[in-house]
């Protein structure tokens, strides 16, 4: 069934394995810009701190029944939309947090809460937010990394929908608006993202082939590399529940792991426009962090231990386990560390004993 997200230039196309995306028809291609100059794409909020009572009209709806997974759907009374739960977790972003703030307050259509948790900010985190008063909710929390402070915004929130934006990302006009006509439209589908505009130290970049989004099932992709954003992902709030949200005890790559262990079951949707703006280059950024392909291969492993893939997906996940257990361990010889040198070394070289051994337990 076709379905148009609004009047205007978004229209269904017909994908692989009977997913759609959605394309903007009346996209041009992006010539090079500055930061400032994408940031200008959203206009000014001249209200965002205590702004007039006409902006801050956001209230949202009675709390809703908390729904097993599964059980999901978005029938609701006629002109009533489902609730979205946005939840944006920052950790001393004082001078970025504003603008992800605004970006989200600037969405129109459906009814939204935003949820900002601070994870523990010892900069000006806490007085930027103050000052937006109950347009937002805030939850403050002592620092324990940014699995846990989405995790405990989603456990807070009344979505049936739920929605994520990092602190140094920014959402276009009418992100939430197309994914939740999008989730209406199919509902076969649990969860779908954009593309996105990416930006380093302050310049837009054109994303490498590797990196392009695809819909449908790509599992076998996503093992070299992340190809799902937080900030351009909605999902139901069902599935989210199902698969236990993102993984507390990793620092970095929480979202490679939990893409992993959605998409080797769940087809993934995909609007074919970018309304994320993806900013990098910081030196806060957790993508930056050395040795990440040691977190990427705990996911991996304990994907592998939990016993959920088919036998194909199980042959790629081991193939670039073993790959990048052999990488990584080279790095750690080189650096004269032995012990964890030799076990990713024996994780390379009996992947199944080590899994059982070491990873069945999440």
């Amino acid at each position: 069934m076709r379905h148009n997200p609004r009047s205007g230039p978004f229209s269904v196309i017909p994908a692989k394995a009977g997913i759609h995306v959605y394309r903007n028809e009346t996209a041009e291609e992006f010539p090079e810009i500055t930061e400032s100059a994408v940031i200008s794409l959203i206009e000014p909020d001249t209200t965002a701190a205590g702004g007039s009572a006409e902006n801050q009209n956001l209230e949202p709806s009675p709390r809703r029944r908390r729904l097993e997974p599964g059980t999901l759907n978005l029938e609701r009374d006629e002109g009533t939309p489902p609730l979205v739960s946005v939840i944006l977790p920052t950790w001393n972003r004082a001078a970025r947090v504003a603008e992800a703030v605004d970006s989200v307050l600037r969405q129109e259509g459906p009814t939204f809460e935003l949820i900002v948790v601070d994870d523990g900010s010892s900069d000006e985190t806490p007085r930027v937010l103050a000052a937006y008063g109950d347009r937002l909710q805030v939850l403050r929390l002592t620092h324990g990394g940014v699995s846990r402070a989405r995790n405990r915004g989603g456990a807070a929130s009344r979505g049936d929908l739920l929605a994520f934006l990092d602190s140094d990302d920014l959402w276009q006009p009418g992100k939430l608006a197309a994914q939740v006509a999008f989730m209406a439209a199919h509902p076969e589908l649990a969860i779908c993202q954009t593309e996105e505009i990416w930006v380093r130290h302050g310049r837009r970049v054109n994303p490498r082939q590797r990196h392009r989004k695809t819909a449908g099932m790509f599992f076998e992709r996503s093992l070299e590399l992340c190809l799902v954003s937080p900030s351009a992902v909605m999902m139901r709030r069902s599935l989210f529940e199902a698969f236990g949200g993102f993984d507390e005890s990793l620092p970095a790559c929480e979202d490679y792991d939990l893409w992993l262990r959605i998409g080797c079951r769940h087809p993934m949707g995909l609007i074919d426009a970018p309304l994320v703006v993806k900013r990098g280059g910081h030196a806060d950024q957790l993508s930056r962090m050395p040795g990440l392909d040691r977190f990427r291969i705990r996911a991996i492993a304990r994907l592998l231990a939990a016993g959920t893939l088919t036998r194909a997906q199980q042959a790629a996940a081991l193939s670039v386990l073993r790959a990048k257990c052999r990488i990584y361990a080279a790095g750690c010889r080189k650096r004269g560390r032995v012990d964890e040198a030799e076990f990713h070394e024996a994780l390379a070289a009996d992947p199944w004993a080590v899994c059982a051994d070491v990873f069945s337990n999440r």
